[in-house]
């Protein structure tokens, strides 16, 4: 849970992700992980090494939410 304008929210209800938890307890994989196809201004939850694992995607990723 995080907090988010004074009431407590489900993280993929914070970055707009429909879907239930998984069944360890955390978001939903959409909201777990950046793919080529994530928006480049939503930020993932901190699971991303599992599909960015190369340093200059990850810098591409980085950088193109910065233009």
């Amino acid at each position: 849970m995080y907090q988010a304008d004074g009431k407590y929210i489900r993280y993929a209800e914070f970055v707009d992700i429909p879907g239930d938890n998984e069944p360890d307890g955390g978001p939903p994989a959409a909201a777990r992980y950046i793919t080529a196809e994530s928006d480049p201004y939503r930020l993932p939850s901190m699971e991303i090494m599992a599909l960015i694992f190369s340093e200059e995607a990850f810098r591409k990723y980085l950088q193109g939410a910065l233009e």
